[in-house]
């Protein structure tokens, strides 16, 4: 089912639509060089920075995302886990705030240092 899930989210992205226009992207650069060859080596500037940003922020972001997607399916697991115990916890006779409140711990201080971050950082420039 996830995998469905990934394939609509993939079609209903830009990305098959980038796809699609690249023929038309290279056919339009011929007409501006048809046109006068100033305006299709400008063009032609502009595509080879757009695709050389685009592949430093990718080798850039790379492992951020790989972080963040280990982080996500982390807490994936969690909260299955927790879905999956939560009649135990209750038979236990334990609430499930307080069940929760040591996983969620890490949450709220990521949450205070947030709040906290600027003016602190404002007291030591000085």
């Amino acid at each position: 089912m996830r995998d469905l899930d990934l394939l609509r989210n993939f079609l209903a992205s830009p990305a098959p639509m980038a796809v699609l226009d690249l023929p038309w992207m290279l056919l339009f650069m011929g007409v501006l060089f048809a046109f006068h060859w100033i305006l299709g080596l400008v063009c032609l500037v502009g595509a080879v920075l757009v695709v050389s940003l685009t592949l430093w922020t990718d080798r850039i972001t790379t492992s951020q995302v790989e972080a963040g997607t280990r982080t996500g399916a982390e807490r994936s697991g969690f909260l299955e886990a927790c879905r999956r115990n939560a009649e135990v916890v209750r038979a236990l006779g334990r609430p499930m705030s307080r069940a929760l409140s040591i996983h969620t711990l890490p949450l709220a201080l990521i949450f205070v240092i947030a709040c906290f971050a600027p003016a602190v950082a404002l007291a030591f420039r000085g």
